[in-house]
């Protein structure tokens, strides 16, 4: 499931000073693949929930990019981050899983760039036909908003454009459940559109996603946590996850592709796993979405792959 909209309201970009309400305590971030890999190992052998996690079980749910900058997330303030001054600047385009990376954004470029945040829930960069099974509807808002955006982005001419979004219970017009290569060919229409604005683009590739919720399997396993270790990549429609279609039409494009799984999982296809709780931390706040512990936690390591991947 994706969160609901909260607005019907276009995601116009409003350039003001930021604020950061409900911003989590920060875990010291991640160097390296390496050690994120060996936590991910260590966490899915873990049989109990440790006595202390970050957030906790009962916080979790508040622990989300809606609390890291309301004002933003409801389209009612401040989509402008980091160096403000900056003549650099960052564009994150997307929906809800854009907004999700924010926190790790701003702290991996927020010195350098001025942030500006373009995210719609529900509508992904991606030109497909965004069919919500929550209205039975096609939403003609996301066409609109998506082509207002691309435009934008192309006039004003960023150093850097980041696209991030949903590739989980996705469905075309026609009800079905969206299939990979149909996302695909609507990624990589953006992302040539996208190219004429001259910015290095990456696409953040999108994290595993639960069809169980994790809070709640948690919550029933505090002493069997290995019963909560699942392997998303093998989920079927209407829970499939498609970052190969993602992936395809990101390398289509001719831009840069940052893989993201290995930050929550160990190994791929049938052999993947994930646990739910990774270095004392709770990784997810519902079905799809990072918490803001997490997306901190990740901040250097994205860096790492954007200024490696972005082109």
């Amino acid at each position: 499931m994706k969160l609901l909209r909260m607005a019907s309201l276009p995601a116009i970009l409003i350039v003001l000073l930021p604020t950061t309400s409900g911003a989590t305590t920060k875990i010291a971030p991640a160097k390296t693949d390496a050690e994120i890999a060996a936590k991910v190992k260590t966490a899915l052998t873990l049989k109990s929930l440790p006595a202390t996690v970050t957030p906790t079980l009962g916080a979790v749910a508040n622990d989300s990019f809606l609390t890291y900058d309301p004002e933003c997330a409801s389209y009612h303030g401040s989509c402008t981050f980091g160096n403000t001054k900056s003549t650099k600047v960052l564009r994150l385009f997307g929906d809800s899983h854009a907004q999700q990376w924010l926190p790790a954004v701003v702290d991996a470029f927020g010195a350098t760039y001025k942030i500006q945040v373009s995210a719609l829930y529900e509508c992904t960069p991606a030109s497909i036909n965004n069919y919500s099974p929550l209205t039975h509807s096609v939403d003609p808002q996301c066409a609109a908003w998506r082509s207002q955006t691309i435009s934008s982005i192309v006039a004003s001419k960023p150093a850097m454009v980041l696209v991030a979004e949903s590739t989980y219970s996705l469905f075309a017009a026609n009800q079905d459940p969206l299939t990979n290569s149909e996302l695909a060919n609507g990624l990589t229409t953006t992302l040539q559109a996208l190219k004429a604005s001259k910015a290095k683009i990456a696409v953040i590739g999108d994290n595993p996603a639960f069809a169980v919720h994790p809070t709640s399997c948690i919550s029933a396993n505090q002493t069997s946590l290995t019963s909560c270790v699942k392997s998303p990549s093998l989920q079927a429609p209407p829970n499939a996850i498609l970052a190969a279609g993602e992936k395809s039409g990101t390398l289509a494009a001719g831009v840069g592709y940052v893989p993201t799984a290995q930050w929550f999982c160990s190994g791929t296809g049938a052999a993947q796993r994930c646990p739910m709780v990774i270095n004392g931390m709770l990784p997810y706040f519902d079905w799809s979405h990072i918490t803001v512990t997490y997306a901190h936690y990740l901040a250097t390591v994205l860096k790492t792959a954007v200024t490696k991947y972005a082109k």
